[in-house]
Parts: structure tokens; sequence; C-alpha cells
């Protein structure tokens, strides 16, 4: 990759596809050590901390502490998940229907990752590209440029290191233009876009098969038979986890009437700061409007953000801020997603019209994506049903959330040595976390959902 001029998308799709041609013949245990040498590259303490000390320091967005353990969290669990499935040849087989499914590589990916997370979104993009022995050119937010490709060029080094095309990788150069962007979804064979609304926009509008996912937007429910300062806790913890950054994070909480007086103050005790009357117009006039996101706002300290709103110096010290709110729909920005440390507040009369408010926030933002809102698990069944749904619900919540997997203990066992399962070559350092062969041979704590 020399010369005087950065290669331009047909290059990177050439080069791609001649390292397609080594890697074709990839059996499953080899695919499988080139998904587990990604994990490894982005994995390694060292790496973790230089990747996210890099993004903080060239986006602004987020924190150092979580920024690692999402690495880290994030790209083991979809290692463990990648693991534990097969990816070629027959993968499904339905005797009563009389169908066999197979599973054959797609060709060349594009990516469209965002600034919010340029670490994990270009490896677990890479890992699950190549899971089905397809290459990725990763496309870059301009403004996580530097950052990208800094977490690129350690996996074509690991796959160098087990033999394996390092071209299979690759990220586009700068400048990272909206224009070589849109080159490279319509060169490629299938896009996948992670971040704005206009990124998924731009992919659909390519011409180009595209899997999109946008905006989070996560309501959560607290009903009467909550504990509420667990809830609180929780709720915190995920709210401020990396500065609101992941799609996970909640952007709404929706409190049954039984205890719309004692959960905020729950959630007062828990770090928020709720907004009086003056400021919460203050809030609602300087939010971004018409589902476009202020890169001044997004993923910033409370500190910041009681700045802007001309907030107390209270709320300037707490650790998220709480607006109440009743209107819902795209002319109401505390209804969107936020991506920043502001949390609406909505009061329903019982879980019915909890769930029905829910489902009206994920219809201006997230559908599809954050929620998961339990569609047709509606005001039917038991009051210990409703409350089991609502646990499953916010346990998604919980589970995408790394803050809160700290205590899961699985990175204090020792390393072992493992092997493949058709041989004694040890395996991939990072593969002792999951035992060898492709298979956990013991219980993991931790689930990417």
């Amino acid at each position: 990759m020399t010369g005087h001029s950065p290669p331009d998308a047909n290059c990177l799709l050439r080069w791609a596809r001649n390292a397609l041609t080594a890697f074709a013949a990839a059996d499953q245990a080899t695919t499988d050590e080139a998904v587990t040498a990604l994990a490894w590259s982005l994995y390694r303490p060292e790496h973790a901390r230089a990747v996210a000390e890099m993004a903080v320091a060239e986006t602004g967005l987020g924190n150092v502490p979580d920024k690692i353990i999402k690495k880290q969290r994030r790209t083991f669990g979809t290692l463990r998940d990648l693991l534990r499935v097969g990816s070629m040849g027959v993968i499904e087989t339905d005797p009563v229907r009389g169908m066999v499914k197979y599973a054959k590589p797609v060709g060349v990916v594009g990516a469209i990752t965002p600034s919010t997370n340029p670490g994990a979104t270009p490896v677990n993009n890479a890992m699950m590209a190549l899971k089905g022995r397809n290459a990725i050119i990763i496309a870059p937010s301009p403004s996580a440029w530097r950052t990208i490709a800094h977490t690129v060029q350690p996996m074509g080094d690991e796959l160098s290191g087990i033999g394996l095309p390092a071209d299979v990788v690759q990220v586009l150069p700068r400048p990272a233009t909206r224009e070589t962007t849109a080159a490279l979804m319509q060169a490629v064979d299938l896009v996948v876009a992670t971040g704005s609304q206009a990124n998924v926009r731009q992919a659909y509008g390519s011409g180009t098969p595209a899997i999109g996912v946008g905006a989070g937007n996560v309501p959560v429910i607290i009903v009467e038979s909550a504990d509420l300062d667990a809830v609180g806790a929780r709720i915190a913890a995920s709210k401020c986890f990396d500065n609101a950054t992941s799609c996970s994070s909640e952007s709404a909480v929706i409190i049954v009437d039984a205890v719309y007086d004692e959960a905020p103050a729950a959630l007062r005790r828990a770090g928020g700061h709720l907004a009086g009357p003056l400021e919460r117009e203050r809030i609602i006039e300087r939010l971004p409007q018409h589902d476009r996101l202020d890169r001044s706002l997004i993923a910033r300290d409370a500190g910041v953000l009681a700045s802007h709103f001309d907030l107390s110096a209270a709320a300037g010290r707490a650790r998220f801020i709480l607006v109440e709110e009743a209107a819902i729909g795209r002319a109401h920005p505390l209804s969107g997603e936020k991506m920043s440390l502001v949390l609406a507040v909505y009061r329903a009369g019982d879980f019915a019209a909890a769930i029905a408010q829910a489902r009206a926030v994920l219809d201006v933002h997230g559908r599809g994506v954050a929620g998961r809102s339990r569609r047709g698990e509606g005001a039917g069944g038991s009051g210990a049903a409703r409350q089991s749904r609502f646990r499953a619900f916010h346990g998604h919540l919980r589970r995408c959330c790394g803050a809160r997997c700290r205590d899961a203990g699985w990175r204090d066992r020792p390393p072992r040595r493992a092997s493949h399962a058709g041989g004694g070559t040890p395996c991939h350092p990072a593969r002792t976390l999951c035992g060898g062969g492709g298979r956990s041979s013991q219980p993991l704590p931790y689930r990417h959902a």
C-alpha cells in the first residue's frame, strides 16, 4: 500500500478481493482463529487503553475508563457468541419442510463506523465479517479517522501473524469524505452502517444491500414493585456509562403513577439533577431539533451540559440531568435520541399505559434498535407476568452495559493452554478465555445482547 496518492475505493476493493482468494480455502477452525485474532488485537489491555485514550483525545466524546471496559467486554461477548456457531456448509436443517440452509460468503463488506465508538465497532464488524469468510473495508467517521486507523492496523498484524492475508481488513485512507464513503458503498457487496440516521439513510440509498443500525433512544419502565434505589443506581450506571454514547443507554424513563413521587427521588439519590420549570424550558429550547445531534453536547460531562443550558451549580455537580416531559413526537426533542446525559421523565397511569408510551418513544427514534418493547406482550396477564416482562426488558439493557459487568470475575481467571479442535497447535492467546475448538468449556457470565 505505497504510492504518492492514497488508494481509492476501487483499489481497496481489488486488494480485498485478492485477499479473499487466499482466505476462501479456510476451514471453520482457521476462520474461528481469524475471528479470535481480531478480538485479541483490541482486547489486549495495553491496546484497549491506548485506543480509548486516543478516541477521547481525538473526538472529545466519552471517557477513557468506560471506553476500555466497552472495548474489552463487548469484543469478548461478540467473540463468545461467534465461536459457538458454525458459519460454513450446512448450518441449519428443517426436516419438516425438507429444507437445508447453507452458508456462503457475501464478498466484501463496507462498514460505516461512528465517532462515538471508534474502537469496538470496527473490530466487532470485522469479526462478524470474517466469521462468514468475507473481507471488510472500514469507512471511518472523519472526526475519528486516526483512532479507527490505529484500530485497523493491529487487526492486519494479528492476521499476518497466523498466516492470513492482512488485506481482508482495510480502512479508507484520509480524507474519509462523504464522497469516498459513497463510492465505497456502491462498490462493495454489502454495507453495514452504524451511527447517525444520515449514515443509515445514505447506506439504504446506495443501491447496495445494506444493514443499518441508527439511533437507540432506549425507554425504561419503572413499576410499583421495583426496588427503587436498586433501579435508580442501575439506570444511573447505564446512563452515565461512557457519557451515554452507547445505543443501549437509557434515553427516557417512564414511571407508573403509584411510584411517581418516589422514583425520581431515587434517581436523584443516584446522582441525577431534576430540572426545575425554567431550567426545563432552557433545555428544550437549546436541545437540537429535527433529528440532528449537536456535537458540542453529545457524550459530554454533566458540567458541560449545565453550562450550555445555563443550569444551576447543583446541576453542574450532578452525574446526569432529569427533565420531566409529557409530549412525544418529532416536534418534542426530549422524546428522541439525545446521546447525552439528559434523561426524559414520563408519567404513566399504569403498566399498559407505560408500554404504550415506550412504543411511542421508539416510534420517534430507535424502533428495531433499542428498548425491546416486547410487542404483543401488552397489558394482558397477571401482575407477576407483567413484572417478569419488565425484568426481561430491563435485563437486556443491563447486559448491554459493561459498567455493570465489572464484578463478572472471568477476567481474573488464569490463562489456560487450549488447542484447536483438530490438533495440538496452541490457540491464539485470546482463545484461552473461551476454551479451544470454538466452544466455551466453562460458563461465562457476560453475554453481549
